[in-house]
């Protein structure tokens, strides 16, 4: 057609730019291709060999804990956990109901817990739902692996403490890192994540950045469900180069000054008990036993936690409080020895002077009950001490200041922090007129001396203070600050940081007036009419030490005073007391007891002490001169058997 040819004729001058446009397209088309292909080929083959791995962080494991003598306390064991990868999770209600019956745990709070973690965290990050499962349900779990999209079983370290409750509150336990943590991991000496594990009391908080391991990384195939297929290794093919398996590296060991069997020998003779006992060595400050009562499983802290912690919350008698440093309480008559120290030195008493105890005390209008209710006749220095006479310790203290009596106290470490390598410990409390007028402003009365003079009143101390005012006294007037931790070290054992003994100060005490106080401590336990001579002597060793009951309501007549303790409602009954040393002649420990509402000092804290004391004998006498024969007696067994 004439027209069609015209038209043709018109376009066939632009068709050239058509080709132009075309092959231009095709040349870039294929630029971009060979771009694709040569120049960032190799990057997309590692992406998409990195969409089929699923990047995985191996926890250091943490530190161990060992005693003096190298026995483990605190280890890292094996267990097998479940996560689940929220990417990977199609139906959360679905699969996580199927997992939960798998495992027999109820749904709501697995599913709870998921939506709490999942959220705003990354959909790749594996969450940890399930802790410690036994092996019969991995096998289940296994056998659902098609149902059960982004479910995984992985074996994790698991924080162990071989000593179950003993020494729980000085080790302390780990929690999983909270967002307030992360705020302050740069202090803590690494980086933390949702997920990871962090020493949060005791020791393992004390020592987090030292315990901490280095994390590692490992890169696993998973597939179109977020199983594992197999573990990647660093020369495979696309990984060269761009992600590598990185080892975990642990953290170091702490070799501590506590003795394992004392431990135990603790943990045993408080059974049933409320309270705290400290033992040290005078002679350096080591702590060797430290324990408190109630008490909690570490191990459990870490996978029952949020169950465990509302019936703490609801214990009125605190069981995660550790009542050696964290609480103090009016010493008693373990007091009497300094008050009695701070009249010698004063000039005001003499050791050989007897004062008539008829069994009270009349100061200005108030009448003043001895805890013997007959009285104790005519004593001295050392039968006071021996028989824990009030009435001649209030004679004393009708004549001699307050501060002067709490000036001794301070000598001796009392009413202040003692200086341990623990978190939150409290000072106690030695009063003075200054003190009363600034807490109450109110002035001293002098009624107040006579209370405090026997360990009652305002005076507050802790176990441990306690402990370490009667190493300080029976080693001669050396101030220690306690200590725990030995030694820091590497896995080969190399030493990285070394503790020992540190000496705060010296109060001179006059030998004379020491020999004195010690006369009235040995004959608590080895005289007869002492305290402590039927509940704390011992056929194995000679035992010194001081009992005390502590009153704690005021009684309205002298009759409800001697009412017997255990009659009394439980949150009434005294608080008791017995602080021991042995040697005698030369001491080498000592163990301060305290009975929360236990009533009597020697009955029942006495015997906590004699069974410490023994087994660290015990110990000595094996190490020196090994085992015992069978047919065997103790050397001077006949003369102090009961």
């Amino acid at each position: 057609m004439l027209g069609q040819s015209e038209a043709i004729r018109e376009y066939q001058p632009k068709f050239p730019v058509l080709y132009a446009i075309l092959v231009g397209l095709f040349c870039l088309l294929a630029l971009r291709l060979a771009y694709l292909q040569l120049y960032r080929g190799g990057f997309y083959y590692r992406f998409s060999q990195q969409n089929s791995l699923r990047k995985e962080k191996l926890p250091g494991p943490r530190g161990q804990i060992f005693d003096r003598d190298q026995r483990l306390l605190v280890d890292n064991r094996l267990q097998l956990d479940v996560t689940v990868t929220p990417q990977f999770i199609k139906d959360p209600p679905q699969t996580l109901g199927l997992l939960a019956s798998l495992a027999g745990e109820p749904v709501e709070p697995i599913l709870n817990d998921y939506r709490n973690r999942s959220k705003g965290a990354p959909k790749f990050q594996p969450i940890t739902l399930i802790q410690n499962i036994p092996w019969e349900t991995v096998v289940k779990i296994e056998r659902s692996r098609a149902q059960l999209g982004g479910v995984n079983v992985e074996s994790r370290i698991r924080r162990t403490y071989l000593q179950g409750t003993s020494g729980a509150h000085l080790l302390g336990y780990l929690s999983e890192v909270t967002k307030k943590d992360l705020e302050k991991h740069k202090n803590l000496g690494g980086s933390y994540e949702i997920g990871d594990w962090i020493g949060r009391f005791g020791l393992e908080s004390k020592w987090e950045k030292y315990l901490r391991g280095r994390d590692g990384v490992r890169f696993v195939v998973v597939d179109a469900h977020g199983h594992r297929i197999s573990e990647s290794t660093s020369n495979e093919p696309g990984l060269s180069g761009f992600e590598k398996n990185i080892e975990p590296e642990p953290g170091l060991n702490l070799v501590l000054t506590l003795d394992a069997d004392l431990q135990q020998t603790i943990q045993e003779a408080m059974k049933g008990k409320m309270g705290s006992v400290v033992a040290l060595d005078p002679r350096t400050g080591e702590v060797l036993a430290m324990h408190s009562q109630p008490s909690f499983d570490p191990t459990e802290m870490a996978s029952k936690g949020p169950e465990l912690w509302s019936s703490f919350y609801n214990n009125p008698y605190g069981p995660l409080r550790n009542k050696a440093v964290q609480d103090h309480f009016p010493p008693g008559s373990t007091f009497k020895v300094f008050s009695g120290l701070a009249g010698l030195e004063a000039g005001i008493l003499d050791p050989s002077t007897k004062v008539f105890c008829p069994g009270f005390y009349r100061f200005g209008r108030r009448v003043y009950s001895c805890h013997k209710k007959e009285g104790h006749g005519y004593v001295d220095l050392k039968s006071a001490i021996s028989g824990s006479c009030d009435v001649y310790f209030w004679s004393l203290a009708s004549r001699i200041s307050i501060d002067k009596i709490s000036e001794m106290g301070t000598y001796f470490g009392l009413g202040r922090k003692t200086g341990i390598d623990l978190s939150h410990e409290r000072p106690g409390l030695m009063p003075t007129e200054e003190w009363k007028q600034k807490a109450y402003k109110e002035v001293w009365n002098p009624g107040e001396t006579l209370s405090a003079s026997i360990g009652q009143g305002y005076t507050l101390v802790t176990p441990l203070q306690l402990a370490v005012s009667y190493a300080t006294l029976v080693n001669g007037g050396n101030l220690y600050r306690p200590y725990v931790l030995s030694r820091i070290e590497t896995i080969q054992g190399e030493v990285i940081e070394r503790f020992g003994p540190e000496l705060l100060g010296n109060h001179n005490i006059n030998p004379d007036y020491l020999a004195k106080i010690k006369e009235g401590l040995e004959a608590v336990v080895n005289a007869p009419g002492g305290t402590g001579y039927n509940a704390v002597r011992s056929k194995d060793v000679i035992i010194g030490g001081k009992s005390g009951t502590v009153q704690v309501i005021n009684f309205a007549s002298r009759e409800e005073a001697y009412r017997p303790c255990h009659e009394l409602p439980f949150e009434k009954r005294h608080h008791a007391w017995f602080v021991g040393y042995a040697p005698a002649s030369a001491p080498e420990i000592v163990v301060a007891v305290f009975g929360m509402h236990e009533c009597a000092g020697s009955r029942v804290a006495g015997p906590v002490v004699k069974a410490v004391i023994e087994k660290w004998n015990q110990k000595k006498m094996l190490k020196e001169f090994g085992p015992k024969p069978a047919s065997a007696t103790v050397p001077g067994a006949e003369v102090q058997g009961r």
